[in-house]
């Protein structure tokens, strides 16, 4: 498993666990819009970021917080990729 796809598993994983209540119907992808479907609202990205933060050792800040790089599981993980320098 590539970097990329590792940082995407762990994203996935978390939020099915700790925002879904571990309801996953197979239906969440990389590519899932997680804004559109009513995935993620404002509270829920802020334990997003917190969960990326201390897993990967990385500052987000609020200017990173934009709906593109939210949208899916994929952006998220180009947000990490790209804190991680």
């Amino acid at each position: 498993m590539t970097e990329a796809n590792t940082i995407e598993a762990d994203i996935r994983e978390y939020i099915i666990s700790n925002i879904l209540d571990n309801q996953d119907d197979g239906n969440l992808t990389a590519e899932s819009p997680l804004l559109e479907w009513g995935i993620l609202n404002s509270l829920q990205i802020l334990s997003l970021v917190d969960f990326m933060e201390t897993k990967y050792s990385i500052k987000i800040e609020p200017t990173d917080l934009r709906p593109q790089n939210m949208a899916t599981i994929s952006s998220i993980a180009a947000l990490v990729r790209t804190r991680q320098g």
